[in-house]
């Protein structure tokens, strides 16, 4: 792949970090700061994103902040994907009848990033802010991935942690999320901490330490947070998250919808309760989006060819 122009992986950064904090402006200083770039060429790029309109200056204070364009730009984007503007009302209602936070996330390059949430926030966990990212290293991912394509698999399976190098456990855990139709994350100690890393990423996303701290955390969390092989009937879990995915027309995991903050520990009758009526309302978001859901050979297929991979 050729190699990204810099001053557009710049202007990007710069968008991607004040999209993860809409309601706050930055000084030049700041922005040079946060996001380690060179003085002169971050003023360069601020000066032609605000004279376009992606970005507003303060006349007194010299701060910037986002720009009226990507209004626009937003709504195209929302037009193009139907499906986050349906999904986002579901959101709300869903939190509203339920009294939990519900978060909506999409898959973009190797990331994970969060496009809405609705209802309280929770903590302490590791749930993302809108306009946050998390790189999709397993097993986070696990409800996208278990109707991935093949290739898409593969790519997954040849980011797992470096001391993961057998894929059956994730083809296991994935296989357990595509026969249910959602995924069962666990609460965890490291979950917090990886809550924390994600925030302070957010402020300083080039930050050395700080990834492969992110990396780590997420070796750290195992399989054990999803693989729910069996629920038994006589015992309550600490549940962390439920998600569940929401299809395109190519049917296709496209983006999920998550519920998160349960007060309780849940028994494995109220935890089916919230995936059903979860499962129900990702289900009316990909039809009323015309998506479409797998075919149950899709959904039975997880039989990968490794080629090449170590086993």
């Amino acid at each position: 792949m050729a190699r990204p122009a810099l001053a557009a992986t710049r202007a990007i950064d710069i968008l991607n970090f004040m999209a993860a904090r809409p309601t706050e402006a930055f000084s030049l200083s700041e922005l040079v700061e946060h996001l380690a770039v060179n003085f002169a060429s971050c003023h360069a790029i601020l000066t032609v994103l605000t004279h376009e309109g992606f970005l507003e200056r303060h006349p007194k204070h010299r701060t910037y902040s986002l720009g009226p364009a990507l209004v626009a730009i937003g709504h195209a984007a929302l037009e193009s994907h139907p499906a986050i503007d349906i999904a986002r009302d579901e959101a709300r209602e869903l939190a509203q009848q339920l009294d939990l936070e519900v978060l909506l996330t999409a898959r973009t390059g190797g990331d994970l990033i969060a496009l809405a949430r609705a209802g309280r926030y929770v903590a302490p966990n590791a749930s993302l802010r809108v306009g946050q990212r998390v790189p999709m290293i397993p097993p986070l991912g696990a409800p996208f991935m278990a109707w991935a394509p093949e290739a898409q698999l593969s790519q997954w399976l040849s980011d797992a942690p470096g001391d993961a190098t057998d894929p059956v456990p994730y083809l296991s855990l994935l296989n357990i999320v595509r026969e249910r139709g959602y995924a069962v994350t666990l609460q965890n100690a490291v979950q917090s901490q990886l809550g924390e890393v994600i925030a302070n990423l957010s402020a300083s996303p080039h930050e050395t330490g700080l990834r492969r701290r992110m990396t780590s955390l997420i070796g750290e969390l195992g399989l054990d947070i999803y693989h729910l092989a069996a629920i038994d009937p006589a015992q309550a879990y600490d549940v962390g998250m439920l998600s569940a995915p929401i299809f395109n027309v190519h049917g296709h995991a496209a983006f999920t919808l998550s519920l998160l903050g349960f007060r309780n520990p849940l028994n494995a009758e109220v935890l089916q309760a919230y995936a059903d009526r979860l499962m129900d309302c990702c289900l009316m978001v990909t039809r009323k989006s015309n998506g479409r859901t797998p075919s149950q050979t899709t959904k039975q297929k997880l039989t990968m060819k490794l080629g090449g991979r170590k086993q």
